[in-house]
């Protein structure tokens, strides 16, 4: 219809693939994290690389200390929900548009 591929990509590709950009960046916000096993066999969980779920571990089963790790797991439960409801919010806003 006369547009260059600049057009058809701004105005016909790029707003097709803002829900699956938008999903997949969710999503993979939400698996980094909570990656737990890299961190933890790369480094053991030392100095600089205290991630929730690193931490959740070291408060659990190397201090003993049940209640602050069962603490962490709570907020990064919390913030995973989130996370998640963001995620279905953009699921649903994409079905409800077809």
């Amino acid at each position: 219809d006369g547009a260059s591929a600049w057009q058809q990509f701004w105005f016909v590709t790029l707003p097709e693939l803002r829900y699956v950009m938008g999903a997949i960046f969710l999503l993979r916000l939400m698996w980094t994290f909570n990656k737990f096993d890299d961190i933890f066999l790369l480094t053991g969980g030392g100095f600089g690389t205290n991630v929730l779920p690193v931490l959740t571990y070291q408060f659990s089963f190397n201090q003993f200390n049940f209640g602050r790790g069962a603490a962490t797991a709570m907020i990064l439960l919390v913030i995973l929900v989130t996370f998640m409801a963001f995620y279905v919010g953009i699921v649903m806003r994409r079905i409800d548009e077809e």
